[in-house]
């Protein structure tokens, strides 16, 4: 999946976003909070993100404004990969028999994220059996 908040510095923001599905499709997006975007805006301090406060106001104090905390848990990241494994695995079985051209085309596609998901889960599974840091 194409992650273009990545190339414009939102990579922050993107680590405590929440993933939602886009109304009545299966497109899942990343959904920053606005506390998390305002902080982001205030911690760049650009000239656009300077107008943005002017003409909007803020939540609160820049003062009383919560930093962007840590990634999502290793648990929480395991049971979204499962999630998306599994939508991905029941897409798959619903392509026929895989005869058209197009069909191939989907299920060679459905295949290849299934396994970068298997080894998304992997690398997440050796992660949580290593020893905590503070161990």
């Amino acid at each position: 999946m194409a992650q273009p908040w990545k190339a414009t510095g939102g990579a922050q923001l993107a680590k405590n976003a929440e993933i939602g599905r886009v109304a009545a499709t299966t497109i899942e997006v990343a959904i920053a909070s606005l506390s998390d975007v305002e902080h982001s805006k205030r911690t760049a301090d650009r000239a656009k993100d300077r107008a943005y406060f002017e003409q909007i106001g803020q939540l609160g104090d820049v003062e009383d404004a919560s930093p962007i905390t840590d990634t999502p848990s290793i648990a929480e990241r395991l049971r979204r990969a499962y999630a998306r494994r599994e939508e991905l695995r029941s897409a798959r079985a619903s392509i026929a028999d895989g005869r058209t051209r197009r069909d191939r085309a989907r299920v060679a596609a459905y295949e290849f994220s299934i396994k970068t998901i298997d080894e998304e889960i992997a690398a997440l599974e050796r992660e949580d059996s290593r020893p905590s840091p503070t161990a």
